[in-house]
């Protein structure tokens, strides 16, 4: 392998490595949301307990009343009740479209298995290194043995 495709690969390494530690510190710094039940958000709906809220697919994402508190949880697909709920206790509903595949987690899942293909790479290589090695010692070896058998030596 050539010295530009190591620096290549090197650095597509380190630009994996400074994603990956950006989305862990991004992860945890955001405040821990609440996750209640179903049908204690549902409870907390009736309360006016419930700011506002954010559906994406079945998952439900919001904020109270007061204190600010964000929560998460998840609602069937198709349960009209919950909205026309929603509207006469005053929740502010906002939908968004599920998003496609998110990469990063794609890049997070893949880069052990990522990893481990490129160690076994790696140590094919070295082996095969090795008995490539072994076999060019062993010539010189086996040329004087063979000389030696026929009496030129």
């Amino acid at each position: 392998m050539n010295s530009n495709v190591k620096t290549a690969v090197f650095w597509v390494v380190i630009i994996m490595v400074v994603v990956l530690l950006w989305t862990v510190v991004r992860q945890t710094r955001s405040r821990p949301e609440a996750q209640p039940t179903f049908s204690q958000f549902m409870d907390d709906v009736k309360d006016k307990k419930v700011k506002s809220v954010t559906i994406t697919g079945n998952d439900v994402h919001g904020v109270y009343n007061g204190s600010g508190e964000e929560f998460r949880t998840v609602a069937p697909l198709n349960y009209p009740q919950l909205v026309d709920l929603m509207k006469s206790n005053n929740v502010a509903i906002t939908y968004t479209k599920e998003s496609a595949s998110n990469w990063v987690s794609i890049l997070i899942n893949a880069i052990p298995f990522v990893l481990l293909l490129a160690f076994w790479i790696f140590m094919m290589r070295q082996m095969q290194r090795r008995q490539q090695g072994a076999e060019l010692r062993k010539e010189p070896r086996q040329a004087a043995f063979i000389a030696a058998e026929e009496g030129d030596i």
